[in-house]
């Protein structure tokens, strides 16, 4: 009755200190206006949720395409939280379309915290009165309110789980079942929170470890069964719902991101804008707020108190005698720490040392990178062995009562603000998005297309939240979307991807696409085809396929006409500033770089950057594009584009000005060939004009060449990096080199190989300076890029296995490496 009652006090407590800090209202499943109105991590959350719900059920279980589609993401990435997202799913059906858990496990989490306070302090018999003042100190402190944005890391209450079975007494009889427990939380954490778990496991090691050698009561083979489960069943589940896999190409590691998340040692002081007594402090950089541990006046005078009390008293030694089993504890909890400060010691806003690392630790700091987490290990085991310290004393139990609850007045004084700051909305969520708009037209399509994909900050930060919850509502899958680890090679290949069909009009008609003014330009061969409707609603262009019924009842008000013909205006044709007589090139004197170059018939376009090398600054240059054929050169206007990187690259003191873009329609100037150039214009009307040589010449189809005999297989360097096949043509880029020589002089042909045939085809040279930058030798493989586009007509049916021929006249070398693209031509 007695332990009945103290519960009943403890939760009634906690749900006082909930409802101040949250709303109970937070609970209601249908309630999700708290999530999306507050613009963070809990958007992405529930998000994460909804579409996983939608999603079909696949292996890995925890997979989804439809959002931040193609390439997909795991419900663990999303940190929705894999476990309740599984065992709510297979109810989807029945479940209200607004429905939410968040709220419901944030109140368990304070729940589970006081569950186990109250079961540490059982095992020391503490008096009931101290009971419920450690549930208030310890169940709801400031760290874990601080943490109520991210809902995953808010289960403390595991940690102060493992605490308690690690300090509960042993025996042959339930050594078992403390042990089975400690795996269990292992198991159910994995599917939680990641960083929880590695907080975790390491009890589930400890625990087994003290029961063999301390205690004596379990064997070693035991002890190393049950560590192994908590191990490896971890990393089976996390197999069996898609979090890690084999030969996966989703990198769990964040490069050189340890450190930077780190534990700052003013932490323990430093309010963080939310505390009456302590200001906020400087941190080294602003991502130290993972780290946040301020302790609060009432906790800080415990712990003085505590410590005092047991230093006089000689109590220091007595208990390093007798407590030799708490060792373990204590080097996990140390190594914990040492963790979270990381091997970039701070305090405020000085790195005071900086250790360097072997390159392992370094991975598994990369993988975990918000490393100032790991500091709650040392929090709750701190906490508990001060409350333990004093409510233990030899002080009267009035005189000891008297003073924590002074103290936790005092502290819940102190952080009153970190309980009160929320102010959270109830209902069902509005966008400020012109939903009924959008909803004319989402319903017709199978997907939403945003350009460029996977930018979540497309229109203005966060945007993403509003067009997935469209998408989600609608039953929809979207190219966007928070996750918090990237599939990097699947989207660079699907961005590469939609680029080229966007260039080429070839896009889907079951698809809707959505751009911003400032990548509207790449539409420009579809917008000047006409070949899409093209909308403008919420700040954002719209263009999708015509079809029936799409757009009946969809309005546009004069704004958005406005801008629809101004843009149409814009991409009817390319306004050429002024025709000249074909320049000389000072090729010698700028130093260029084309990233990306698109050419269709009559149109092409074209991105990077040039300044002329002389110059240190080129604050005040302007950048066109050149069309030249043999007699004329034709000048267009380009958008200059910020490039902050290259100042640095070049050790110049600012070349902010020289990046470019365009798109160029050359319907009425040139037919057949034709050479792209770019031309710089100083203050004082001073031009210099730079061909772009074999880059920017811009043929008639190449033609591939049956090769009478095919040469031999040679190990060379290069790969195929974009295959785009259409119903019209093939697109093939890539590159290829001889490791041990300059790529200066090398002609390139890609071959298609059949059985018997053998095909050539030349290439026009791509600049590639990543692939010198990347090797990191003596050789420069700065033109050893390459695309090429055939006509599909001008290969024989069947199936072709691709290959690169490499060629050097001047030094006698011909090589052949066959890749593992293949293409079948119908």
């Amino acid at each position: 009755m007695y332990k009945n009652k103290l519960y009943y006090i403890a939760i009634f407590l906690v749900l006082i200190v909930f409802q101040i800090s949250y709303g109970l209202d937070i609970v209601v499943p249908t309630n999700i206006r708290w999530l999306m109105e507050i613009r963070h991590d809990w958007g992405t959350h529930y998000l994460g949720w909804a579409f996983y719900r939608d999603a079909p059920w696949t292996f890995p279980l925890g997979a989804m395409d439809n959002y931040n589609y193609p390439s997909g993401t795991n419900i663990g990435f999303t940190d929705s939280m894999v476990l309740p997202a599984l065992l709510l799913k297979p109810f989807s059906g029945i479940l209200p379309d607004d429905f939410q858990y968040l709220g419901a496990w944030l109140l368990f989490c304070h729940l589970m915290a006081a569950h186990f306070t109250i079961r540490i302090m059982e095992l020391y018999k503490v008096k009931a009165i101290y009971v419920i003042l450690a549930v208030l100190f310890i169940a709801c402190n400031p760290i874990m309110i601080y943490r109520g944005m991210h809902p995953p890391l808010c289960a403390h209450g595991f940690i102060l789980a493992s605490i308690y079975y690690y300090l509960k007494p042993a025996t042959q009889a339930n050594v078992f079942k403390i042990n089975r427990s400690q795996i269990l939380l292992t198991l159910s954490i994995a599917l939680l929170s990641p960083y929880m778990w590695l907080m975790v496991v390491g009890f589930s090691l400890i625990l087994p470890f003290k029961h063999w050698f301390y205690d004596k009561v379990l064997t070693l083979k035991k002890a190393l069964l049950y560590a192994g489960i908590a191990v490896f069943g971890s990393l089976i589940l996390w197999y069996i719902v898609g979090m890690v896999g084999f030969g996966a190409d989703t990198d769990l590691e964040v490069q050189n991101s340890y450190g930077l998340y780190a534990f700052n040692l003013n932490s323990f002081i430093n309010g963080g804008g939310f505390a009456v007594f302590f200001p906020q402090m400087p941190w080294e950089n602003p991502m130290q707020y993972e780290g946040y541990l301020y302790l609060g006046i009432g906790l800080m005078i415990l712990i003085l108190l505590s410590v005092i009390y047991f230093v006089a008293t000689g109590k220091v030694l007595k208990f390093i005698k007798s407590s030799t089993r708490l060792l373990p504890l204590f080097l996990l909890t140390l190594a914990m720490t040492l963790f979270a400060i990381t091997h970039k010691v701070t305090y405020g806003d000085k790195v005071l040392l900086e250790i360097p690392l072997p390159d392992i630790m370094m991975k598994i700091g990369n993988t975990f990178r918000s490393s100032g987490r790991f500091i709650w290990v040392f929090y709750y085991v701190i906490f508990v062995f001060v409350i333990l310290v004093f409510v233990k004393s030899r002080f009267p139990d009035w005189a000891k009562a008297t003073i924590m609850a002074v103290l936790l007045v005092l502290q819940f004084y102190d952080v009153k603000n970190i309980y009160t700051f929320r102010d959270l909305k109830y209902g069902g969520y509005d966008t400020p998005l012109d939903e009924a708009q959008w909803n004319t037209i989402i319903p017709h399509y199978e997907r939403m297309i945003t350009f460029p994909p996977f930018d979540n900050h497309l229109l203005k930060p966060m945007a993403y939240q509003d067009l997935c919850y469209l998408a989600v509502k609608n039953h929809k899958q979207i190219s966007m979307g928070y996750v918090g680890r990237e599939n990097v090679r699947a989207n660079k290949t699907y961005t590469d991807s939609l680029t080229a069909a966007i260039g080429n009009s070839e896009l889907l008609d079951n698809e809707l696409y959505i751009t911003t003014p400032q990548h509207l330009s790449d539409f420009s061969s579809v917008i000047n085809q006409n070949a899409m409707q093209l909308d403008y609603l919420d700040g954002y262009y719209l263009l999708y396929h015509k079809k029936k019924g799409v757009g009946a009842r969809f309005r546009r008000d004069a704004i958005a006409q406005k801008k629809l013909d101004s843009v149409k205006n814009i991409y009817s044709g390319t306004k050429f500033l002024k025709i000249i007589d074909k320049p000389e090139s000072d090729t010698g004197k700028v130093l260029f770089n084309v990233e990306n170059l698109s050419v269709k018939d009559n149109f092409f376009r074209i991105e990077g950057w040039a300044f002329i090398e002389s110059k240190s600054n080129n604050k005040g240059d302007s950048l066109y594009i050149t069309v030249s054929d043999n007699n004329k050169t034709y000048i267009a206007n380009a958008t200059q584009v910020a490039r902050t990187d290259l100042a640095s690259a070049y050790k110049k003191e600012n070349l902010e000005s020289s990046g470019f873009k365009a798109s160029i329609f050359t319907t009425d100037i040139v037919k057949g060939e034709y050479t792209i150039g770019v031309a710089i214009k100083e203050p004082g009307d001073k031009w210099t004009f730079v061909d772009l040589g074999d880059l920017g010449k811009v043929e008639k189809h190449k033609k591939p060449v049956r090769l009478e005999e095919r040469p031999v297989l040679q190990k060379q360097m290069g790969n195929i990096d974009e295959l785009v096949q259409t119903k019209k043509d093939i697109k093939i880029s890539g590159w290829s080199a001889f490791e041990d020589s300059h790529s200066d002089d090398n002609e390139i042909q890609v071959v298609f190989m059949q059985k018997e045939l053998t095909f050539a085809v030349p290439v026009k040279k791509v600049i590639r300076q990543d692939v010198t930058a990347a090797h990191k030798n003596k050789y420069r493989y700065d033109n050893s890029g390459f695309t090429v586009t055939i006509d599909s007509k001008d290969l024989k049916k069947g199936k072709y296995t691709l290959g690169i021929l490499l060629k050097n006249s001047k030094k006698g070398r011909t090589s052949l490496m066959q890749t593992n693209k293949n293409i079948t031509i119908q």
